[in-house]
């Protein structure tokens, strides 16, 4: 990797002249963050009924539901918010264009695919301002780690969409000035994570961003093979990080952990600092909400239905969506002295995988990611028997899906990106019930990896 100097350098005086406008929103993310409650609160209702406006003057779906549902605005205060029923998944789906801005040029939209942890494809659009915004929400929540530009940082990462836009010699070459190493957290088996720990004693990296299970991985064959790596710190996102991760990930890299929360349709939604309370929620991009089934809200150290309102997309408002965990609210200052309310603990988004006889373990987000890239999937279940290479698919297809096609499709995915010995079948079930924790849990293993020395992460009880 590059010496620390010749790196920041470029990112100082190169890369932030390219990307003014995303500096210019971290450093306001920067001054956000000594902000008191009641400008937070202030500020906060007043994106919000700007939100609003726009929605209900812009956007078909929300204008009919706001008359539904007699919202009237701007609103006086944020528990006003709650007139207005919860966004789900579904509601997006059915809406179709009727829930985009109609006075935006569609032509500036970015369209983004996102299966989430639920193995329910969605299509959502975001706006260039919304992108600048979660750029900067993603680096800020960095900087909580202790991060600084041009230290060295290594990412375990799995979406095929950001792992394609490193392809290029361009982008490779970025990466290097950037003083980055990206490793493959999809196809993580037991050559993979023995290179991957084989570099980081050469190259000595100081951060660490990563999925829960991919880092857990790593963590557990250091421990074993290489009990001198020291990074100074690892933030984990996309997955749950359950204490008994955070310990083992500590204990291997001999490292502070820190964990990250958010959506690819709502992108950065808390983070840690190094108090290690809970996750300070960035509530200048983003209102969140805890209730309990009945839509009320739970009271203040009680889980429930995380809710989120969006204050920067207004291509497609998300408006009290319901991102699909549940969550704990505590609104109790910060030893840091940061006034937001955290999210004291995340529940339900623990991305299983499978590992292979020949001891590949494949991440659970490569079946999510694959399943985006063929039309007509509404849901997906993979169940790996006893033998290990079989797998059965259980689909969920929309009225007009061609079933021969997205079985072709799928079977082709799997054998070129996951592994050839794979034998895979195809099962239509009227429905797919969730877990008892309200989530859909895709990807079921009755195989049991004996010979496999990693074995599949072990995440502890599901809440």
């Amino acid at each position: 990797m590059l010496p620390h100097r010749i790196s920041e350098f470029y990112i100082r005086t190169i890369q932030s002249r390219k990307e003014q406008p995303i500096y210019a929103a971290l450093n306001e993310l920067r001054t956000q963050w000594f902000w008191d409650r009641r400008k937070i609160d202030q500020f906060k209702l007043e994106r919000l009924n700007r939100l609003l406006k726009h929605a209900a003057e812009a956007v078909p779906y929300y204008k009919t539901l706001f008359q539904e549902h007699r919202v009237r605005l701007p609103l006086a205060s944020l528990e006003d918010l709650s007139r207005i029923p919860p966004l789900l998944r579904d509601n997006i789906r059915s809406a179709g264009d009727s829930i985009l801005a109609t006075n935006l040029p569609a032509s500036s939209f970015l369209k983004r695919k996102t299966g989430g942890s639920t193995a329910e494809p969605l299509v959502v659009y975001q706006t260039p301002e919304y992108r600048v915004w979660s750029e900067a929400s993603v680096r800020f929540s960095r900087e909580l780690t202790g991060y600084t530009p041009g230290r060295s940082q290594m990412f375990v990462w799995g979406a095929p969409g950001d792992l394609a836009q490193r392809s290029s010699f361009r982008a490779r070459a970025r990466e290097t000035l950037m003083n980055s190493k990206v490793v493959d957290a999809f196809h993580i088996g037991a050559s993979e994570v023995i290179r991957t720990l084989d570099w980081m004693e050469r190259a000595h990296p100081h951060f660490l961003w990563a999925y829960a299970g991919a880092a857990t991985q790593l963590a557990r064959a250091a421990l074993v093979s290489k009990p001198g790596l020291f990074l100074t710190a690892a933030q984990i996102t996309a997955e749950v990080l359950t204490p008994q991760a955070r310990r083992l990930i500590s204990e291997a890299f001999h490292c502070p952990v820190f964990e990250r929360y958010g959506s690819r349709e709502v992108s950065v939604v808390s983070a840690e600092c190094d108090q290690h309370e809970g996750m300070h929620i960035l509530e200048t991009l983003n209102h969140v909400e805890i209730v309990d089934g009945e839509g009320r809200p739970a009271p203040e150290g009680t889980a429930g239905r995380i809710l989120v309102t969006n204050l920067t997309n207004d291509a497609l408002p998300h408006i009290r969506y319901e991102i699909g965990d549940l969550g704990t609210m505590s609104v109790a200052p910060c030893s840091c002295g940061c006034k937001t309310n955290r999210l004291s603990a995340i529940h339900g988004r623990i991305c299983d995988g499978i590992a292979t006889p020949d001891g590949q373990w494949i991440h659970g987000y490569f079946f999510l990611e694959m399943m985006l890239h063929v039309q007509g999937v509404e849901k997906l279940r993979l169940i790996q028997e006893q033998d290990g290479w079989s797998i059965r698919i259980e689909l969920i297809t929309g009225p007009t899906a061609d079933r021969p096609a997205i079985e072709t499709g799928l079977t082709e995915l799997i054998h070129r990106k996951g592994h050839q010995k794979f034998m895979i079948t195809f099962a239509y079930p009227e429905r797919m019930d969730p877990s008892a924790s309200g989530k859909m849990e895709f990807i079921q293993s009755h195989y049991r990896s004996e010979g496999n020395p990693l074995g599949p992460p072990s995440p502890g009880p599901r809440s």
